[in-house]
């Protein structure tokens, strides 16, 4: 198991133009070596006239030989004898490693581009998703606030408004919580390396613009909803909404500072005396 890991760890850092730079450097070492192998009587590599020539001709066939070596075609023109025998037998093998090397950074590479393309899709679909759900939010809220604007609430339309503003509170949080994981993987890709394909380069300026935008427009809706509850004196200051809008400026605090207005004073002040008074709107 260990050495499959160290394996495939060589096989991806490797690169493909030195795998096929060192297989023809072996191909010319072991023609060399055959070539040589040929100045003895017993050890050299023959032809169909006996021992090849120890001359340049010689020297190609030897090379030549080598290479028919490598690929396990054997052709038959040209065999070895005595140690030349032991030499062929280590370049065949050598030679299947280095295929096998070979084809597996092929598929790797292939492997690698094709995940590197579903994470793209997939990280595409997250921002869509988390803006999507962002416009919801904000329409979920428009319709919370015009059904307080309309009319008369009964105790129990009350509740069941506290428990909508409640869970659409939550599924914000939750957006937020994206958005910040988001934008710190975009900022640690820029630290980390600055020209590379990844999530980083995937989030444009433009991308985190419209996030920003979608994030203020989310805030200032949550506003309205404040103030209407406020006009229509609901005690919409529960335990479980405090929580949810704590934890929406602690995010929003870094993400996207701007997106607080003045007007968000009043809220914090709000939690605050929450905090004081623990008891007060308890659920």
């Amino acid at each position: 198991m260990k050495l499959s890991f160290h394996v495939d760890k060589f096989i991806r850092k490797v690169d493909f133009d030195l795998i096929i730079i060192f297989y023809f450097l072996c191909i010319i070492l072991f023609g060399s070596t055959f070539f040589l192998l040929s100045f003895t009587s017993e050890h050299g590599i023959y032809d169909y006239n006996g021992r090849i020539n120890t001359d340049i001709t010689g020297y190609v066939d030897a090379i030549y030989f080598s290479f028919v070596t490598s690929t396990s075609l054997g052709y038959g023109d040209i065999r070895p004898l005595g140690v030349s025998r032991i030499f062929s037998v280590i370049e065949v093998v050598l030679s299947l490693f280095i295929f096998g090397i070979a084809i597996s950074k092929i598929f790797s590479v292939k492997q690698e581009k094709i995940l590197s393309e579903l994470y793209e899709f997939s990280f595409q679909e997250k921002i869509t998703r988390i803006i999507t759900g962002l416009y919801n939010f904000r329409a979920e809220i428009d319709s919370v606030i015009h059904k307080l604007n309309e009319k008369h609430l009964t105790k129990h339309e009350i509740e069941d408004i506290m428990d909508y503003i409640e869970g659409n509170l939550h599924a914000f949080t939750s957006y937020l919580i994206d958005i910040n994981k988001i934008l710190m993987q975009k900022e640690a890709k820029l630290k980390g390396k600055s020209a590379s394909q990844g999530i980083g380069n995937n989030l444009s300026e433009f991308k985190v613009n419209i996030i920003l935008d979608n994030l203020r427009n989310s805030m200032e809706k949550i506003e309205e909803l404040i103030t209407a509850l406020n006009e229509k004196k609901i005690l919409w200051k529960t335990k479980v909404i405090v929580k949810n809008l704590e934890t929406v400026f602690g995010l929003i605090d870094g993400v996207c500072i701007d997106c607080i207005s003045i007007r968000h004073t009043s809220i914090h002040k709000t939690i605050m005396e929450l905090r004081v008074h623990a008891g007060i709107g308890k659920r």
